[in-house]
């Protein structure tokens, strides 16, 4: 079984393991073989989920930078001052993404950092709604944000950066799966201390079963959900990491529109 399971081993095969029948060296030997067997299955696991996370954070910026610039292509946006800034901003977010990626490959820990200063997270979300107007227009989506025009400013304390890569990946879930020409409303809730952020879509829908999975990494809806486009189902997975981080919570239930709906609670700063 030792000369088996070591040679699976020697081959990628992390999922072979010995049923120890001794309780002595040979024994011993086996259960160390096994835990070696299991950690660097987990470690296997965890490179292929570090790729798979990096890909889909590399993939937003880079739809919206290509959006942009068909649109500009097109003539259906004129590349001035304030759309070439729109276009900055995002290649500085892929910067921000290649500078986690070097912190990620000299740490042990996949945390990321957190530069909590005080930010209007009003402005945060109306700005990055705003950078995804083209994105909504490619896909024929009607969206309703006058809550965001109107709201007075909130401030959380916050990462800046953070919380934008946090509502870019939640609208762009939201362009990936809602069925062309639907309606999304963005909303905004007030009580006491916290702020609710609210994002409905249209059809599809989620049933309560995968609802309960969504924030799981790599789970997909399979069948209402996805596309030829669909995602990694890395996208929640992430937003529930950075919302936790800010001391907020994230869930998800029916929306009224016949789609999907994220509530993002985060504690305002008196």
């Amino acid at each position: 079984q030792l000369v088996v399971a070591t040679n699976e081993l020697s081959k990628g095969n992390y999922e072979s393991r010995i049923s120890p029948l001794t309780h002595d060296e040979l024994g011993t030997l086996s259960n160390n073989v096994n835990e070696l067997a299991c950690t660097l299955e987990q470690n296997q696991q965890m490179r292929f989920q570090w790729v798979s996370d990096t890909s889909h954070e590399l993939r937003t910026p880079l739809t919206v930078l290509r959006s942009h610039l068909l649109a500009v292509q097109d003539g259906v946006f004129i590349a001035d001052a304030s759309r070439i800034n729109l276009l900055i901003n995002q290649v500085d977010n892929l910067n921000h993404i290649v500078d986690d990626l070097a912190q990620l490959a000299n740490s042990d820990t996949a945390n990321l950092t957190y530069n909590a200063v005080a930010v209007d997270v009003i402005e945060v979300l109306q700005q990055t709604t705003e950078n995804y107007i083209a994105r909504f227009q490619e896909q024929n989506l009607a969206v309703n944000s006058d809550a965001l025009k109107n709201a007075q400013p909130c401030i959380v304390r916050g990462d800046k950066d953070r919380l934008q890569q946090l509502f870019a990946n939640l609208l762009e879930n939201t362009c990936r799966y809602t069925h062309e020409g639907g309606q999304v409303n963005i909303k905004i809730n007030t009580l006491n201390d916290k702020l609710a952020l609210i994002i409905q879509d249209s059809a599809p829908g989620v049933s309560s079963k995968d609802q309960a999975k969504l924030f799981e990494r790599f789970y997909r809806v399979e069948k209402s959900r996805n596309r030829n486009f669909g995602g990694s189902g890395l996208g929640l997975a992430l937003c529930q990491k950075i919302v936790e981080a800010h001391g907020g919570d994230i869930s998800l239930q029916d929306s009224p529109l016949g789609g999907l709906e994220v509530k993002v609670t985060l504690p305002v700063v008196s």
